[in-house]
């Protein structure tokens, strides 16, 4: 309601009609078609005033904001972003670690330079760049005492009905696991959610099996006694860096880019 009172005032204004509202998907009209152009030339000269004076603030340092999941600690990119920044010394580089649901809505508000994160398309949206690192793949954590942790892989059938722990709401993971069982038509019940590290101790704790992946488990001790075992069709997950388009075509941006990739 508040960007439709917001484009009518800017309608109201200009004194043309910039959206047809007339169906349920609103669509620009003759003459906001025409004025786009312009519109998107200025959008984008008030970003480049906003980045003109974050570096005058930093006395004529640029600052670039890296906002990432909490799993960017495994990935060893803290080398290159330090790497970067002692090379480009009119730079100040600032990561900022959060959960999935608070850096997608950065992601939407376009508040980042860069975003090291799931691929969800969904949450990204359109008009960002993802550049995928590594595929990041599913599997299941399971007590030695249960018969599936001999199993050399799991079958989304073998988890039908059968009582599963797995991460919070707000999690993509949650998504990416919804999406496999539906698509085989299995339906596991959920009795517990929490962190990853949470769910691995609920494991060891006979808990019932625990809905993870690799990133995750390597970066706690998996206890003795729990058995890591992969899914079968394979389910993974792409992890990468996100990148507004309007920024993609930075060279400083896409500098730091390319040198997170290869790490």
């Amino acid at each position: 309601s508040t960007i439709s009172k917001q484009v009518a005032a800017l309608e109201t204004e200009l004194g043309v009609k910039l959206f047809d509202r007339s169906t349920r998907k609103a669509s620009l009209t003759p003459e906001g078609e025409a004025l786009y152009p312009e519109a998107a030339a200025l959008l984008s000269q008030i970003k480049a005033i906003k980045t003109h004076a974050d570096a005058l603030a930093l006395g004529g340092r640029r600052k670039i904001n890296i906002i990432a999941l909490p799993f960017v600690g495994n990935l060893n990119f803290y080398v290159p972003i330090f790497t970067f920044e002692d090379s480009h010394l009119n730079c100040e580089v600032t990561l900022t670690e959060m959960e999935d649901n608070e850096l997608y809505k950065k992601i939407a508000a376009k508040d980042y330079d860069i975003a090291i994160c799931y691929f969800d398309p969904e949450s990204i949206g359109a008009g960002v760049q993802f550049h995928p690192i590594i595929e990041n793949e599913m599997v299941a954590a399971i007590h030695k005492s249960n018969p599936l942790s001999q199993e050399k892989v799991i079958k989304p059938e073998m988890l039908d009905k059968v009582n599963v722990m797995g991460t919070q709401d707000f999690n993509t993971l949650k998504k990416v696991y919804e999406l496999y069982f539906k698509k085989f038509n299995s339906k596991p019940h959920v009795i517990f959610r929490s962190r990853p590290q949470t769910l691995l101790g609920a494991a060891a704790a006979k808990k019932s099996i625990a809905l993870l992946d690799r990133l995750h488990v390597n970066m706690f001790r998996t206890p003795a006694d729990i058995s890591i075992v992969p899914f079968s069709p394979t389910l993974k997950c792409a992890v990468g860096i996100a990148v507004d388009e309007d920024k993609a075509d930075d060279p400083i941006i896409q500098e730091l880019i390319d040198a997170l990739s290869k790490a």
